[in-house]
C-alpha cells in the first residue's frame, strides 16, 4: 500500500496496521511483514500499549480463501486485543 508522507513523497509499506493504513491499530508503530515457503505469511509487529512495548510474531497465518495478506493482520489484532487490551 502506498501513502503520502508529510514531506509529500509517496512511500510504500506492507505493514497495514501502521497509522493511516487500512487496518491501523492505535499503538502499533512498526516492524515487518514477510513470506517464505517454510514460514508462510508472517507479520512481526511492535507497539506501545499502556506504556508497555509489545512485540508479536505471527507465522503461517491461515489464508482466508485466496487472501494471504489480511489474515496475518487480523490475527495480530486479535492477539493484541485479547492478551494486551482486555486485561
Amino acid at each position: 500500500t502506498s501513502f503520502k508522507a508529510s514531506t509529500g513523497a509517496t512511500l510504500w509499506n506492507t505493514n497495514l496496521m501502521l497509522p493511516g493504513m487500512p487496518q491501523a491499530l492505535p499503538g502499533i508503530d512498526g516492524f515487518n511483514t514477510g513470506y517464505t515457503d517454510e514460514a508462510g505469511p508472517c507479520f512481526a509487529s511492535t507497539g506501545v500499549f499502556d506504556d508497555t512495548r509489545v512485540i508479536s510474531v505471527v507465522m503461517d497465518a491461515e489464508a482466508n480463501g485466496e487472501d494471504t495478506i489480511d489474515p496475518r493482520f487480523a490475527l495480530t489484532r486479535e492477539l493484541i486485543e485479547h492478551f494486551v487490551l482486555d486485561q
